[in-house]
């Protein structure tokens, strides 16, 4: 059987979320988007590495009944354990 390297690539892998809240507070935007990527890294057996992480945001939504919402949306990479 060959042996295969993995590249960078192949040893992380890009996450994504989205933040929506009813009050404009990108620091809580923030917070909430690392606890959710965390969240899916750790169930995928991957670290977060924090400094590839972007935030966008927020864009101004209209919910029902005409309440303004604020979504934000991060990425970020997570590396695979044992990569």
């Amino acid at each position: 059987m060959p042996l295969v390297r993995l590249t960078d690539q192949a040893r992380y892998e890009t996450y994504r979320v989205t933040a929506t809240a009813p009050y404009d507070d990108r620091e809580r935007a923030v917070a909430g988007s690392r606890g959710q990527l965390r969240l899916m890294a750790i169930a995928d057996s991957a670290t977060p590495d924090w400094s590839t992480m972007t935030i966008e945001g927020p864009v101004e939504v209209t919910g029902l009944h005409g309440a303004t919402w604020y979504e934000w949306t991060a990425t970020g990479e997570a590396r695979r354990n044992g990569s």
